[in-house]
């Protein structure tokens, strides 16, 4: 959206792998959900939208981060975010236990 190339959908079906368009509809679904796009206006780029996309985060963990920022309760928010953008130290996957 903030490069104006058009449709979701459409440019991301040019791609070399392209996604499933169930991937695509469950993606702009989930940012119609945090408010990133305004579906009252063809799914246009709120300002929210905007600034999640020069975040170079997951679009929940960003949300986050720019609401901790406005209400000034960054530092816990940053630990908060930190913690949840990688998986945890204690799962060990079934296969790989013994290594």
């Amino acid at each position: 959206k903030t490069l104006n190339l058009g449709d979701a959908a459409s440019v991301l079906g040019m791609a070399i792998q392209a996604p499933s368009e169930s991937a695509v509809t469950s993606s702009l679904d989930l940012l119609r959900q945090i408010g990133a796009l305004d579906e009252a206006s063809e799914d246009a780029l709120t300002p929210l939208g905007f600034h999640l996309a020069t975040l170079p985060v997951d679009v929940r963990i960003g949300k986050m981060l720019i609401y901790g920022a406005i209400f000034g309760c960054i530092e816990p928010v940053l630990t908060m975010a930190a913690a949840m953008g990688f998986r945890s130290p204690f799962f060990s996957p079934i296969d790989k236990r013994d290594e």
